[in-house]
Formats: C-alpha cells, structure tokens, sequence
C-alpha cells in the first residue's frame, strides 16, 4: 500500500508541476487564439483587403 501511495503523491506532485506549464499554456493559447480569429475575420470578411484597395 506504501508503494501505491507513493505513486498516487507522485502523480499528484506531477499533475500540480504540469498544472502550472498548462496554465500559462492556456493563457498564451487564449491570447493567440484571440489574435489568430480576429485576423482571419478580416481576411473572411474581406474589409482590410477592401480598405487597402481603397487607400
């Protein structure tokens, strides 16, 4: 039972490290993703194409 309690630390000390990573991950990804949909809304819509021919 030690053994198995051992291993269940373990992976709790490993899921609270990775937790971590896996939320600046998170935040970096939500900040990308944020930029990455407004770009291709432009791109979809085609107002930035459209505003550059005009200028």
């Amino acid at each position: 039972m030690t053994t198995k309690l051992k291993a269940n630390n373990n992976s709790d000390n490993n899921h609270q490290l990775q937790s971590s990573p896996k939320e600046k991950q998170n935040n970096r990804s939500v900040q990308f993703t944020g930029v990455s949909k407004l770009i291709p809304c432009t791109k979809r819509t085609g107002n930035g194409s459209r505003k550059k021919n005009n200028l």
